[in-house]
C-alpha cells in the first residue's frame, strides 16, 4: 500500500482503504521507498488534533506530500505553510480582504461571471462540467487577487499542473518538468503584475500585500507572490470540484434538489455537505515539533504526519450514514476547510461563491445528465475531475 501513489486517487478506492485503516490502523507508518517514510492519521479526532495543535505539529516543513523529504521554500512565508506568530501576522494582514464588506464589493461581478459561464446549462448545448466549474472558480478568486479576465484560463491550467503534475491532462513531459513549469510561470506572472503598480488596486490581494507593513516592515516580493499562489491554489482548485460534486449530487437525489429549490435557505447546509462529500483537499501534512503520542502511538520529533481529510470526513463515529449524501445533515463537523489557526481564511469566500453558483442553477430549473465517461484527477492532493461531459435537461 502506497498512500502517495496518485493513481490510487484516480482509479482506485481510497475511501474503501481509509475505512479499513480507521478500523485497523488509525495511526500508521508508511515505510520509506521512493519517498521518505511518514505517519498517517485517518480518524476524525486524530486528524482534527493534528490540524489544530500548532504547538505540537508544525506547518513550516511543508504542508503537502509533494514537500516530503525536501522541505518547502514557502515555509514560514506563505500563510498555509507558516506557524504563529508569523502566521498570525499574515492572517491579520489578509483578513480585511475576506470581510463581508470586501466581499460585497465583488458580489455583482461574481454573479455576472457565474451566469456567463453557466450559459451552456441554460441553452441546452453539450458542455464539460469540469471546464465550466473551473471557470466559475476563477471568476470567484480572480477579482480578489487582481487577475484580469483574459489571464484566468491560463492560471487555472497552471494551478492544475501544480497539484496534479502526473495527470496526463496537465503533464508536460514528466512530473518534475510539469511542477517546474507551473511554479515558474505562476511566480513570474505575479512578479510581472507587481512591476506594474498602476494596474494594482489596493483592494486586491496584490495591492493589499504590497501596501502592508506587518511589524513595521514591508513584505518581500517573494512573500507577496507565495501568498497569492496560496490563495490561487486554495480557492481556484478546490472550489470547482465542490461545485461539480454538488451538481452531480443534485441530479442523483431529486428529492433533495426539490427541497432546495423550494427553500433556498437550505443551500448553506447543502454546500457544507458537498464539501464533506467531495473533500477536495485530500490531505494536509505537518511535522511533529516534539515527541508526541497520538491514539497510543508515539510520533518522534521531526517526523512527518499526514492528516487524511477525505478519510476524516467519512468517519462513521462522527457522521451518521457517512457514505450517504444528506443535504440537510446537521450537525456537520466536516474538516474540508481545515481546523484551528489554519482554518481556511477563504472559507467564507468559497461559500459565498458556491451559494451564487447553486442559486443560479436552481433558478434555471435544469439538471445535469452525464453523456460520457468521468475523468478523475490523478492527484494525491486534490480529489476532483478532469472531465465531466454533460448536457442540462429541464427538471421534471
Amino acid at each position: 500500500m502506497d498512500l502517495t501513489d496518485s493513481e490510487l486517487y484516480r482509479s482506485g478506492d481510497p475511501q474503501g482503504l481509509w475505512r479499513v485503516m480507521r478500523a485497523r490502523a488509525p495511526v500508521w507508518w508508511q515505510e520509506p521507498g521512493e519517498t521518505p517514510g511518514f505517519w498517517s492519521v485517518f480518524g476524525h479526532a486524530d486528524v482534527q488534533r493534528v490540524l489544530r495543535d500548532h504547538r505540537d505539529f508544525s506547518s513550516e516543513g511543508g504542508n503537502m506530500l509533494s514537500a516530503l523529504g525536501s522541505g518547502d521554500p514557502a515555509g514560514g512565508r506563505m500563510l498555509a505553510a507558516s506557524d504563529p506568530p508569523h502566521h498570525t501576522v499574515l492572517r491579520e494582514v489578509l483578513a480585511p480582504m475576506f470581510s463581508p464588506a470586501a466581499q460585497s464589493g465583488h458580489a455583482a461581478e461574481v454573479r455576472d461571471a457565474v451566469r456567463r459561464v453557466l450559459q451552456p446549462l441554460f441553452d441546452g448545448r453539450p458542455f464539460d462540467l469540469a471546464e465550466v466549474t473551473a471557470e466559475v472558480a476563477m471568476a470567484i478568486v480572480g477579482p480578489m487577487i487582481g487577475v484580469p479576465d483574459a489571464d484566468r484560463a491560463r492560471l487555472s491550467r497552471l494551478t492544475n499542473m501544480a497539484i496534479a503534475p502526473e495527470d496526463e491532462a496537465f503533464r508536460v513531459r514528466d512530473r518534475r518538468t510539469t511542477l517546474m513549469t507551473a511554479h515558474f510561470e505562476i511566480f513570474q506572472y505575479f512578479a510581472d503584475l507587481l512591476e506594474s503598480p498602476a494596474d494594482i488596486s489596493p483592494h486586491h490581494m496584490l495591492g493589499l500585500l504590497r501596501n502592508a507593513r506587518p511589524e513595521g516592515e514591508p513584505l518581500s516580493s517573494d512573500d507577496i507572490i507565495y501568498n497569492c499562489y496560496g490563495l490561487l491554489l486554495g480557492s481556484g482548485v478546490t472550489t470547482p470540484h465542490v461545485a461539480s460534486a454538488g451538481l452531480l449530487a443534485l441530479a442523483e437525489h431529486p428529492e433533495q434538489r426539490a427541497a432546495l429549490a423550494a427553500d433556498e435557505t437550505g443551500i448553506a447546509s447543502f454546500i457544507d455537505e458537498a464539501v464533506r462529500w467531495s473533500s477536495p483537499s485530500v490531505h494536509f501534512m505537518r511535522h511533529a515539533r516534539r515527541d508526541v503520542e497520538v491514539s497510543g502511538t508515539v510520533i518522534r520529533a521531526g517526523e512527518p504526519v499526514v492528516a487524511w481529510i477525505g478519510s476524516a470526513n467519512r468517519d462513521e463515529t462522527v457522521f451518521a450514514d457517512s457514505f450517504a449524501f444528506d443535504a440537510a445533515r446537521s450537525p456537520n463537523r466536516h474538516l474540508g476547510f481545515g481546523m484551528g489557526r489554519h482554518y481556511c481564511l477563504g472559507a467564507s469566500v468559497a461559500r459565498a461563491g458556491l451559494t451564487v453558483f447553486f442559486e443560479e442553477v436552481l433558478r434555471a430549473g435544469v439538471d445535469v445528465t452525464l453523456t460520457g465517461e468521468i475523468g478523475h484527477l490523478r492527484s494525491n492532493t486534490i480529489a476532483g475531475f478532469t472531465s465531466l461531459p454533460a448536457v442540462a435537461v429541464p427538471v421534471g
